[in-house]
């Protein structure tokens, strides 16, 4: 029947979707955060050559270009904030990142690596006696172009395998930094980047996670599973990376056609989840089981479970989530012939999308609807349409 044609692809597309959390909470900053403030002020010793005194971050009229929800986000003093070419770059990596299908606390550990670049070119510009090459890598930057901030990130792991050894914890933080600045665009040099990083630095939750991915992205599983598996093995006391591993561990399973395997992934994450009161990590992974079943024609537990996420988006007001929580509901609906159930719940999801201005959300949800609406014409004919409601 018409209503049936594509719903591989559009299952497809919906698998990588429903796996963003657009309203994730933000996360302590575990390995790097600690170690950027205090390292990044060792580096600006043999880069500037400055004394202490005179290396401390000093305050920068802020640009036009800086309005205050950024202001916000990068802090109260920002080096970026005074530069426009910084904020233009710092904006371009920051599109790129939001348009992967990753979850939040994943976006923001790689943006949150990527301004600790930024901030440090910025400063070292200021500081420089010539300063145009900073200029000319972070104008590249801004046009989607990373090499010369590559190169001079280069140039200070160079400086700091001379002097410190190729040890060195700030090797790693740099190397991590070259990782996220290539993750959206280059796979495989972020990929050796994250590599070489978490070999100096073994500990780091987040890049044996981003690790994971890119070789996931590459499909190479086995690679990818053995990431995650250190991540479980460092992550006992932290239900959020934890709950990753396994999320992640069961998308890859899903990939390769294992669904039993994805289940069993998904509902060892969603234990995690509400054995910690994670409550993210708890709908994600219910939304993830409604997928999956009903990938496999179990439509009753696939009911069950987007509604137990559905619920939990709608206590965080996760309205991305929800809009796609209610299309699947639709399409399972529309699939089990309930049609006037999936109208409803498409047009829940197109409320929501337009509320929040999501226009790819709209159109895929309008063609659902669209669908729907001819089937049941075809089906009822002339007759009125009763809408009951959503269960």
């Amino acid at each position: 029947m018409y209503f049936l044609r594509d719903r591989y692809n559009k299952r497809e597309i919906r698998k990588m979707d429903t796996t963003i959390l657009d309203d994730a909470k933000k996360i302590a900053w575990v390995w790097a955060g600690v170690a950027v403030i205090a390292v990044l002020g060792i580096i600006g010793l043999f880069v500037s050559g400055e004394s202490e005194p005179e290396k401390q971050l000093v305050k920068q009229e802020l640009s036009v270009d800086c309005n205050l929800e950024l202001a916000s986000f990068l802090g109260n003093v920002s080096y970026i904030c005074s530069d426009p070419v910084a904020i233009k770059a710092f904006l371009a990596l920051v599109n790129e990142v939001e348009s992967l299908a990753i979850n939040q606390t994943e976006k923001k550990d790689i943006i949150k690596s990527q301004q600790s670049t930024l901030e440090r070119l910025v400063e070292n510009k200021i500081r420089s006696p010539q300063p145009e090459k900073y200029n000319l890598a972070l104008g590249d930057l801004a046009m989607g172009d990373p090499s010369q901030v590559d190169e001079l990130i280069d140039e200070l792991i160079d400086e700091v395998v001379a002097d410190f050894g190729g040890k060195s914890v700030i090797a790693a933080v740099l190397y991590w930094e070259k990782g996220a600045l290539w993750f959206a665009g280059d796979t495989e040099k972020s990929l050796k980047a994250y590599q070489r990083s978490t070999e100096l630095d073994d500990n780091n939750r987040a890049g044996w996670n981003l690790l994971g991915l890119l070789y996931q992205r590459k499909g190479e599983f086995g690679a990818a599973e053995s990431a995650y598996g250190k991540l479980l093995d460092l992550a006992d006391s932290d239900p959020e990376y934890q709950t990753f591993a396994y999320m992640n561990l069961g998308k890859m399973h899903q990939l390769q056609g294992d669904l039993g395997q994805a289940i069993s992934s998904y509902e060892k994450a969603l234990a995690t989840a509400v054995n910690f009161g994670y409550k993210e990590g708890e709908a994600n992974a219910y939304v993830s089981l409604g997928l999956v079943h009903e990938i496999q024609g179990t439509l009753d537990q696939a009911v069950t479970n987007y509604k137990k996420g559905l619920t939990i988006n709608v206590e965080m007001d996760n309205k991305k989530t929800m809009a796609n929580i209610y299309n699947n509901l639709g399409l399972v609906y529309q699939t089990r012939g309930q049609f006037d159930q999936a109208v409803i719940c498409y047009q829940k999801a197109l409320t929501i999308s337009k509320s929040i201005g999501d226009k790819e959300g709209e159109v895929s949800v309008s063609a659902n609807l669209g669908d729907v609406q001819e089937t049941l014409e075809w089906v009822n004919e002339s007759a009125p349409t009763q809408l009951s409601t959503l269960e």
